[in-house]
């Protein structure tokens, strides 16, 4: 980022070097605005600011299709998208570079989150991802996306060929790696998902999604000490996820370690947002097991407080009677 920085405000720096810079700068700075330890406003300043960033290199440099592209997506990202204005900005970087396959593919993705023809109709995003992958046929976002398409039109079979491409070029590529182990559970093909978390871990060890999987299939096999190594695997990727803090809990329960379980749980609710559906279970499993550990105040407390939630379904409200 530092290296970025210096170059694109170099004034003896070469022009093709600085746009490349100023690129490199705009996409770490989009990449930590899409970060989750963000609030929403703060997300938005950081979106305005990159956008600011790529307004000042189009201005400079009008050949420069990446930052109307970026400027397009980030468009669709902001609370007051504008879909007409990402669409035009996209369209205009697919013909100032037509020959690049990145463009391409982010033509796709917005033509995808503005929905409707744009999505069902192959002569739009269905394009523009082909194109992507003609254009770069190493990359995989491309045929994920391709999968994705496939799948919304009921072809299961062209999509699952579609995300094995993608996971054959990306091991570790999150959408199409949990969209092909989804696919292959519905036909019951577990030592097909084992086959693609297992390289997705060893050819990407921050594969997040990939740790979890491993755990849930350790899990399903009993293997609970296995699961927590797989969990612990995930949180080093990313330590604020509380649904890899819950599933850490639960396998921690499992092995009758309740103490780290109820440690783990705690910081699941802790790292939780109060509008997440997940609260819910969370507290109603810490509760479980608070109770199996004899501390029963506060167990009761906790599912009191669920049972007077608003949104606790009947269900909910039925399983803390049963505790009770």
């Amino acid at each position: 980022l530092a290296l970025y920085k210096r170059l694109s405000d170099a004034s003896d720096c070469h022009s093709d070097v600085e746009i490349r810079a100023r690129r490199g700068l705009a996409d770490c700075h989009f990449a930590d605005a899409c970060s989750v330890s963000f609030t929403e406003k703060e997300k938005k300043d950081k979106l305005l600011n990159v956008e600011k960033m790529c307004v000042n290199a189009f201005n400079k440099y009008d050949h420069a299709a990446w930052a109307l592209s970026l400027r397009g997506y980030i468009q669709m990202m902001l609370e007051s998208k504008n879909d007409e204005k990402a669409r035009s900005y996209a369209v205009r970087a697919v013909h100032i570079a037509p020959f690049d396959a990145e463009m391409h593919l982010n033509l796709g993705n917005i033509y995808r989150k503005i929905g409707g023809k744009y999505w069902t109709q192959k002569n739009y995003a269905f394009d523009a991802f082909l194109r992507s992958a003609k254009l770069d046929p190493n990359q995989a976002d491309p045929y994920s996306m391709l999968g994705f398409f496939y799948m919304d039109t009921n072809d299961k079979k062209r999509a699952k060929r579609c995300f094995e491409k993608a996971v054959s070029l990306s091991p570790g590529h999150q959408t199409a790696g949990e969209a092909l182990a989804q696919l292959y559970s519905s036909e019951n093909s577990f030592d097909r998902i084992k086959d693609v978390v297992y390289r997705a871990t060893k050819s990407d060890p921050t594969a997040r999604w990939a740790w979890i999987r491993r755990a849930r299939l350790a899990k399903d096999d009993k293997q609970y000490a296995e699961a927590v190594k797989s969990l612990h695997s995930a949180l080093r990727c990313d330590s604020r996820d509380p649904q890899a803090w819950e599933e850490l809990g639960e396998a921690y329960a499992m092995l009758g370690r309740f103490v780290p379980a109820v440690k783990s749980l705690r910081r699941a609710i802790e790292i939780t947002d109060e509008k997440d559906k997940g609260l819910i279970s969370r507290n109603y499993t810490l509760a479980s097991i608070l109770l199996k550990m004899g501390q029963t105040e506060e167990s009761i407390q906790i599912l009191r407080d669920i049972s007077t939630q608003a949104k606790a379904s009947p269900e909910w409200l039925q399983s803390c009677i049963s505790l009770l």
